[in-house]
């Protein structure tokens, strides 16, 4: 049975004025700065995964990149939404992509840390957007690794 525990934003910062509420560098940073500075982060590593880049998380914790992979015409993924308006199933055939699909990967290899395998990452539904968006572009994908 595999156990959900999400860990989010309000989480971290109450993480962060536990252990530093005593040092002086946390004594005005509030909740919204706090949020701020990390979204903010967070758009910069999505820029970069949107550039094509292999990012490297901080504190040793691995590299994240969209990898792109050829579709399997053996077993394509049905369209759902245009099948449910037609008589027959539809498939994505991706061909505004070359063929081409792609995904989020997070290399955990680097890390130091134990037990990694225990963990997943899950980005934000906004920033997976914006990278898929960026994909689908007319030759969007070509700048993606394989």
């Amino acid at each position: 049975m595999k156990k959900e525990n999400c860990v989010g934003l309000d989480h971290a910062f109450r993480f962060f004025r536990k252990k530093f509420f005593k040092k002086p560098m946390a004594k005005g940073i509030d909740r919204p700065l706090y949020r701020n500075i990390c979204k903010d982060f967070n758009k910069m590593i999505v820029d970069g995964i949107e550039e094509g880049k292999r990012m490297q998380v901080p504190h040793r914790l691995g590299h994240l990149w969209y990898m792109k992979y050829q579709t399997n015409y053996d077993k394509p993924y049905i369209d759902w939404n245009e099948t449910r308006h037609s008589d027959k199933t539809i498939y994505h055939l991706n061909l505004d992509s070359d063929g081409y699909s792609g995904k989020l990967k997070w290399d955990r290899q680097p890390s130091c840390m134990t037990n990694l395998i225990y963990y997943s990452f899950k980005i934000a539904r906004g920033n997976k957007n914006r990278i898929v968006k960026g994909f689908y572009k007319p030759n969007g994908h070509k700048k993606y690794f394989e």
